[in-house]
Formats: structure tokens, C-alpha cells, sequence
């Protein structure tokens, strides 16, 4: 199949890397690669999180929910600026129902940057990204089926 913008960026690209890189993270957690596991599953949250607001809205390309001149506001890293430029997410888990509250737990949501590529939290253990990586999937699973 010829790659077109479709096909490249459509929200089922998205939805097929949210699944990989969580399988992925999964992978590096079970052979105690701490730091690449809790960057991949933020990533997954993140492809997840695009892959349904395309879907909700019903466009393929992200440049399609953005008109003007300035940067695309949907093309950040911040999870929680993409839950908050979307209203329509489900908010079917704990882990989307209030993010924004101070009691929330706040561990992927509010913990995970796109800068962990870069350098771990110090908090970094199992038990640590074993809770990210579970987040991960219980967003996951809430938005993929839409």
C-alpha cells in the first residue's frame, strides 16, 4: 500500500502505536529497563489520547483540528493538554475522571514528560513503573475501542 498522509498519519496509526508501544514498555518493565519502560508508556498514553480525539472528531490528520498560523496545540507531548483540549474523552477510569483535582493520583498524568527520553525520574523503580504502566493501560483500554 503506497504511503499517503492517510495512511500515515490517520488516527488508526495511533491507535496501532498506543497498542505497540505499551506492549513495548510491558516488555522493557519485565527485563528491568525502569527508565525506557516508564518513557514508552507515557508515549503510549499519548498516541492513545491523539488516536481518540481524531477519532471523536472524526478527522485523520491532527493539522485537520487546527486552523491558523500558530503552533498546533494538539501536537504536544502534555497529557493533560490533550485532555483538556478535548472534552469528549471518556472519562470511564479513574484515571480520567478528574485529573485536575488535587487528591487525584497523579502519577502518568501529571508526572510523565516527553523529556524523560532524556533523562528518569528519580523515583524510578518496579513498583513505581508497574503503577505507570498499569495507568497506562487502564487509559488505554477506556479509549481504544471508540
Amino acid at each position: 500500500m503506497p504511503v499517503t498522509n492517510e495512511t500515515r498519519w490517520g488516527f488508526t496509526v495511533y491507535q496501532k502505536a498506543a497498542a505497540q508501544r505499551l506492549r513495548d514498555a510491558q516488555a522493557l518493565l519485565n527485563q528491568g529497563c525502569y527508565w525506557g519502560a516508564c518513557y514508552i508508556g507515557g508515549y503510549a498514553v499519548e498516541c492513545v489520547f491523539k488516536y481518540a480525539i481524531l477519532k471523536l472528531k472524526n478527522k485523520h490528520h491532527l493539522d485537520e483540528l487546527h486552523q491558523g498560523t500558530d503552533a498546533n496545540p494538539y501536537k504536544t507531548h502534555n497529557l493533560l493538554t490533550l485532555i483538556d483540549l478535548e472534552s469528549q474523552l471518556p472519562r470511564n477510569c479513574p484515571e480520567l475522571s478528574n485529573p485536575r483535582a488535587p487528591d487525584y493520583p497523579k502519577l502518568i498524568l501529571h508526572e510523565w514528560t516527553v523529556d524523560w527520553r532524556y533523562k528518569a525520574p528519580d523515583q524510578l523503580d518496579r513498583a513505581y513503573e508497574e503503577k505507570l504502566i498499569d495507568q497506562a493501560k487502564q487509559i488505554h483500554q477506556s479509549l481504544i475501542s471508540l
